[in-house]
């Protein structure tokens, strides 16, 4: 699933302007709810919605993770946040709905 990763790096890594510090996707798909927050090199946080190229580069990654994990743990998860950090630092945390409405969580990170 490496590669699935690393598209959904790029994809994301290409809406933040150049030289950003990190940046998150926050996503919750079956709302289609999707954006991403960059810290540019120079401090603050840009807060930016999916443009429409962004968008198809993002989201079938994205589902395509959502759909493998779920075929391995028999749940999907309904929540996520994919967090890039300088050096090509990747971090995915995806939250579950149980029946009481609270997110349990998973996170994967890789270096």
């Amino acid at each position: 699933m490496n590669d699935l990763y690393l598209a959904l790096g790029r994809a994301i890594a290409a809406q933040c302007p150049k030289g950003f510090k990190e940046a998150r996707l926050e996503a919750v798909p079956d709302q289609g709810s999707y954006r991403i927050v960059c810290a540019p090199a120079e401090g603050g946080e840009v807060t930016l919605g999916l443009n429409e190229g962004g968008s198809a580069e993002i989201r079938p990654p994205l589902a395509e993770i959502r759909a493998r994990m779920a075929a391995e743990d028999g749940r999907e998860w309904r929540s996520c946040t994919v967090t890039l950090a300088p050096g090509g630092g990747f971090a995915l945390d995806v939250g579950y709905a149980d029946e009481g409405g609270a997110d349990g969580g998973l996170k994967i990170e890789l270096r």
